[in-house]
């Protein structure tokens, strides 16, 4: 196949799309929402040691994130070796969920995360990612060096976008249901799961009990 006509096309009429993601004002409460909604996709076969079963893997997102937060190089090469090539679909489970990982952590720069540490858990994902891509399908290898490089999907984008909104979860975790068999949700639980683990839990103002009126006596 010839695709030399494509040189003739005038720069100018180059639609060009950035794929990377920008530091978003990610919004605790719709970082809760997305995983309060993603919790009903939480089944499997019911055992969880069947390797169809995508569970076991959307459970490490935040341990994940955790590790490479804490500089962990041995804890985040025994969960990716856990993760990469897990799991059913053409990408596998488990790489679904090491991109939702990424595509949150360059989501959450600068609102949840400094940007230094950012900067150096991504760095660290992708130093012991590359050495394992052996283990996976050719396409989601391609999908795992694009996340490597920062660069994602349009489906992603729509997904971290929900991020800031909690009006927009539902929606966006509907979409996610629709992409392949797990793959969407896969991901997006790789996205809000690991964010979650940042997520300080909402604290219940506790109400103190009324008093009972005091009785008032009457003069006989």
């Amino acid at each position: 196949m010839d695709f030399g006509a494509w040189r003739a096309i005038p720069s100018d009429g180059i639609f060009r799309v950035d794929l990377r993601i920008r530091p978003a004002a990610v919004d605790p409460r719709a970082v809760r929402r997305l995983v309060a909604l993603l919790r009903a996709d939480q089944v499997g076969s019911g055992a969880v040691d069947d390797v169809m079963d995508p569970r076991p893997s959307r459970a490490l997102a935040g341990p994940l994130l955790r590790a490479a937060l804490a500089a962990d190089g041995e804890r985040v090469t025994h969960l990716l070796s856990r993760l990469v090539g897990a799991g059913p679909g053409a990408t596998p489970a488990g790489d679904d969920v090491i991109v939702g990982v990424l595509a949150g952590l360059d989501a959450a720069t600068g609102s949840l995360l400094p940007g230094s540490a950012a900067h150096a858990a991504r760095a660290l994902l992708g130093d012991r990612l590359r050495p394992l891509f052996g283990r996976t399908t050719t396409i989601s290898r391609h999908d795992l060096t694009a996340a490597i490089a920062g660069e994602f999907g349009e489906h992603v984008h729509l997904l971290v976008a929900a991020l800031s909104d909690p009006a927009a979860a539902p929606a966006a975790v509907a979409g996610a249901r629709n992409r392949g068999a797990t793959s969407g949700v896969d991901l997006a639980t790789g996205v809000a799961g690991s964010l979650a683990a940042l997520v300080p839990r909402p604290t219940r103002r506790r109400t103190e009990p009324t008093p009972e009126p005091t009785p008032q006596r009457s003069s006989a």
